[in-house]
């Protein structure tokens, strides 16, 4: 498996805990003010999980390297993550 593929896999899974943790779509969280830097993506997507309360899944290793351009806003979650993903190769899968 290329580095590309499970790096996918690994944002595939980002949000998926946070249906079942909390019983509702990801996607319909509601929206709030967000700041987070660029930077590491993976860091970002701790302060994103510790902003909204989620469950972020992935392995630190697979995220090595990834940088974001940050996010800044009003967002939902979903929509915030999706935003530190713009000009990576990774997307988001919601179950």
């Amino acid at each position: 498996m290329s580095t590309r593929a499970i790096l996918r896999t690994a944002v595939l899974t980002l949000l998926a805990a946070t249906s079942a943790t909390h019983a509702a779509d990801p996607t319909t969280l509601a929206a709030k003010s967000i700041e987070v830097p660029a930077g590491s993506l993976a860091s970002a997507l701790e302060a994103v999980a510790r902003q909204y309360g989620v469950n972020v899944i992935y392995t630190s290793s697979e995220l090595r390297g990834v940088a974001t351009e940050g996010v800044k806003g009003k967002f939902t979650a979903h929509q915030a993550v999706e935003k530190l993903l713009e000009g990576t190769p990774l997307t988001i899968k919601v179950d």
